[in-house]
């Protein structure tokens, strides 16, 4: 399955100011809880937090756990999502 993460752009900021306000969540909770309420997919927001907080350890095998259950095979943007101002 192949998803652009550019097409989601529109949220980086919102998910910024989640993440500021809900400080005492982990990753995992974060992102799911984004995600359901915004239609945004899970490995949209865990890419989003990469480049809101830089890419820990914790977000890679998040990553590569939700590119193996969603059998994602290309995720295009992630260059363009890195290079933008936060």
């Amino acid at each position: 399955m192949k998803i652009d993460l550019m097409m989601y752009r529109a949220n980086l900021p919102t998910l910024k100011a989640y993440r500021q306000a809900n400080l005492n969540l982990s990753l995992s909770d974060l992102i799911t809880n984004y995600a359901v309420s915004t239609h945004v997919p899970l490995i949209v927001c865990a890419f989003y937090m990469a480049k809101i907080e830089g890419m820990s350890a914790e977000t890679q095998a998040l990553i590569e756990r939700l590119k193996s259950f969603y059998r994602y095979d290309e995720i295009v943007g992630i260059d363009e999502l890195m290079k933008l101002e936060k």
